[in-house]
Protein backbone atom coordinates (compact mmCIF):
# COMPACT_ATOMS: atom_id res chain seq x y z
CA UNK A 1 0.00 0.00 0.00
CA UNK A 2 0.95 3.28 -0.52
CA UNK A 3 2.37 5.02 2.26
CA UNK A 4 1.34 8.81 1.52
CA UNK A 5 -1.14 9.53 4.59
CA UNK A 6 0.09 12.51 6.17
CA UNK A 7 2.70 13.33 3.64
CA UNK A 8 2.75 16.57 1.70
CA UNK A 9 3.86 18.51 -1.23
CA UNK A 10 7.34 17.44 -2.22
CA UNK A 11 6.67 14.35 0.19
CA UNK A 12 3.56 13.02 -2.16
CA UNK A 13 5.46 13.37 -5.18
CA UNK A 14 8.19 11.42 -4.18
CA UNK A 15 6.58 8.85 -3.06
CA UNK A 16 4.41 8.51 -6.29
CA UNK A 17 7.45 8.62 -7.96
CA UNK A 18 8.68 5.89 -6.28
CA UNK A 19 5.66 4.19 -6.16
CA UNK A 20 5.36 4.59 -10.28
CA UNK A 21 8.59 3.37 -11.10
CA UNK A 22 7.54 0.45 -9.44
CA UNK A 23 4.46 -0.23 -12.41
CA UNK A 24 5.38 -2.87 -14.82
CA UNK A 25 3.54 -3.81 -18.18
CA UNK A 26 3.61 -7.76 -16.49
CA UNK A 27 1.17 -5.98 -14.11
CA UNK A 28 -1.58 -5.70 -16.37
CA UNK A 29 -3.82 -8.75 -17.38
CA UNK A 30 -5.82 -8.91 -20.57
CA UNK A 31 -8.94 -10.45 -20.20
CA UNK A 32 -11.26 -11.30 -23.38
CA UNK A 33 -14.62 -11.31 -23.00
CA UNK A 34 -18.06 -11.13 -24.55
CA UNK A 35 -17.67 -7.48 -24.53
CA UNK A 36 -14.39 -7.23 -26.06
CA UNK A 37 -11.17 -6.95 -24.39
CA UNK A 38 -10.65 -5.90 -20.41
CA UNK A 39 -7.37 -4.91 -18.79
CA UNK A 40 -7.49 -6.12 -15.02
CA UNK A 41 -4.42 -4.05 -12.86
CA UNK A 42 -2.95 -7.33 -11.19
CA UNK A 43 0.11 -6.13 -9.53
CA UNK A 44 0.45 -4.82 -6.12
CA UNK A 45 1.63 -1.18 -7.55
CA UNK A 46 -0.88 -1.42 -9.88
CA UNK A 47 -4.12 -1.73 -8.25
CA UNK A 48 -2.58 0.56 -5.02
CA UNK A 49 -1.58 3.13 -7.71
CA UNK A 50 -5.38 3.22 -9.13
CA UNK A 51 -6.26 4.96 -6.06
CA UNK A 52 -4.79 8.00 -5.89
CA UNK A 53 -6.41 9.24 -8.67
CA UNK A 54 -5.48 12.98 -8.81
CA UNK A 55 -1.55 12.99 -8.01
CA UNK A 56 -0.90 10.56 -10.63
CA UNK A 57 -1.06 11.92 -14.10
CA UNK A 58 2.21 13.24 -14.69
CA UNK A 59 4.02 10.55 -13.39
CA UNK A 60 1.52 8.23 -15.66
CA UNK A 61 2.31 10.41 -18.60
CA UNK A 62 6.14 10.47 -18.13
CA UNK A 63 5.89 6.46 -18.09
CA UNK A 64 4.21 6.65 -21.57
CA UNK A 65 7.92 6.91 -23.02
CA UNK A 66 9.02 4.28 -21.06
CA UNK A 67 9.24 0.79 -23.08
CA UNK A 68 8.48 -1.48 -20.45
CA UNK A 69 6.00 0.59 -18.29
CA UNK A 70 3.77 2.47 -21.62
CA UNK A 71 0.99 -0.43 -21.56
CA UNK A 72 0.53 -0.06 -17.79
CA UNK A 73 0.85 3.91 -17.89
CA UNK A 74 -1.83 3.73 -20.72
CA UNK A 75 -4.52 1.31 -19.31
CA UNK A 76 -4.01 3.18 -15.38
CA UNK A 77 -4.61 6.75 -17.31
CA UNK A 78 -7.53 5.47 -19.31
CA UNK A 79 -9.02 3.54 -15.78
CA UNK A 80 -8.59 7.67 -14.12
CA UNK A 81 -10.05 9.22 -17.03
CA UNK A 82 -12.86 7.36 -18.31
CA UNK A 83 -13.91 9.88 -20.67
CA UNK A 84 -10.90 10.30 -22.65
CA UNK A 85 -11.35 7.29 -25.46
CA UNK A 86 -9.47 7.17 -28.80
CA UNK A 87 -11.66 6.04 -31.84
CA UNK A 88 -12.77 2.42 -31.77
CA UNK A 89 -10.03 0.84 -34.31
CA UNK A 90 -10.69 -1.72 -37.34
CA UNK A 91 -9.92 -4.57 -35.35
CA UNK A 92 -11.93 -6.30 -32.54
CA UNK A 93 -9.30 -6.96 -29.79
CA UNK A 94 -8.87 -3.19 -28.86
CA UNK A 95 -9.06 -1.15 -26.01
CA UNK A 96 -8.68 2.32 -26.03
CA UNK A 97 -6.61 2.38 -29.28
CA UNK A 98 -4.01 -0.56 -28.22
CA UNK A 99 -4.63 -3.43 -30.25
CA UNK A 100 -3.92 -6.50 -27.79
CA UNK A 101 -3.53 -10.18 -29.70
CA UNK A 102 -4.40 -12.60 -27.28
CA UNK A 103 -3.62 -16.19 -28.23
CA UNK A 104 -4.48 -18.97 -25.74
CA UNK A 105 -1.63 -20.44 -23.91
CA UNK A 106 0.74 -17.26 -24.71
CA UNK A 107 1.21 -14.22 -23.50
CA UNK A 108 -0.65 -11.17 -25.20
CA UNK A 109 1.52 -9.22 -28.11
CA UNK A 110 0.86 -6.12 -28.08
CA UNK A 111 3.25 -4.07 -31.25
CA UNK A 112 5.64 -1.35 -29.59
CA UNK A 113 4.89 0.55 -32.68
CA UNK A 114 1.23 1.68 -31.05
CA UNK A 115 3.32 3.40 -28.15
CA UNK A 116 3.65 6.95 -30.29
CA UNK A 117 0.21 7.10 -30.65
CA UNK A 118 -1.09 6.40 -27.39
CA UNK A 119 1.41 8.65 -25.85
CA UNK A 120 0.37 11.63 -28.50
CA UNK A 121 -3.37 10.91 -27.57
CA UNK A 122 -2.59 11.37 -23.89
CA UNK A 123 -0.74 14.23 -25.06
CA UNK A 124 -3.89 15.75 -27.03
CA UNK A 125 -5.81 15.29 -23.51
CA UNK A 126 -3.52 16.80 -21.20
CA UNK A 127 -2.93 19.56 -23.55
CA UNK A 128 -6.44 20.43 -24.20
CA UNK A 129 -7.20 19.38 -19.76
CA UNK A 130 -10.95 20.62 -20.25
CA UNK A 131 -11.49 17.63 -22.34
CA UNK A 132 -10.77 14.97 -19.60
CA UNK A 133 -13.06 15.49 -16.82
CA UNK A 134 -11.05 15.01 -13.32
Amino acid sequence: MLGISGCAGPCVRAELLRASNGISNDGIEWRGTFFGLHPVPVGRVEGDLQNVIPLLDEFLFQNLDDPKKWIAAHVLLSSLHPDCRMPPGPVDAQWNGLTVEIIAGSPPRIDERQRRDIREFWRSKFGARNNCPE
